[in-house]
């Protein structure tokens, strides 16, 4: 399920295809750009070695997604999809050079969209406003914190429905 190309609806020149070992070097560079770090749960810079095992890893498990931001044909950026006990927890990265320019709010919206039969989760710390901005614009809300960080959700329309 969902291992395909997510698309933008009506023109539009957002993509998020699925990623593959040879985004490798792409998606460690953009771990590893200080903001990036910054605003990650591990801050730490991540060793290519670990980070290639990591992928690969990942890559192999049909219960994780992970897939590349794409935007007139470049891409920009990742968002990934991770099972927890009752849902799917997001996390999104965009390019240093590609920030500020909605990519990171479209891509999450297309994601939340995508998966709405499922409940989305966002850990977020309460400094990085960009993220928090993005979370709501895709329906995400303020459900608590945890360990310093803010917890965003989006109910999927199963949980909506059996409430």
């Amino acid at each position: 399920m969902h291992r395909s190309c997510l698309c933008e609806k009506a023109g539009g020149d957002l993509v998020l295809r699925p990623a593959v070992l040879e985004d490798a070097s792409l998606l460690l560079a953009w771990r590893n750009d200080p903001e990036t770090r910054a605003a990650s749960r591990n801050t730490a810079p991540v060793e290519a070695g670990e980070h290639a095992a990591w992928l690969a890893g990942l890559l192999e498990d049909p219960a994780r997604r992970l897939y590349i931001v794409v935007a007139h044909g470049q891409p920009c950026g990742q968002v990934r999809l991770d099972p927890t006990g009752d849902g799917l927890q997001l996390s999104w990265t965009i390019a240093p050079q590609r920030r500020k320019k909605g990519y990171a709010r479209r891509a999450v919206s297309l994601v939340a969209r995508a998966f709405s039969e499922r409940t989305l989760t966002a850990w977020i710390r309460p400094e990085n406003h960009a993220s928090i901005r993005v979370a709501e614009a895709a329906g995400f809300r303020l459900a608590g914190t945890r360990d310093g960080l803010l917890k965003f959700v989006a109910l999927g329309v199963a949980d909506v429905q059996g409430r």
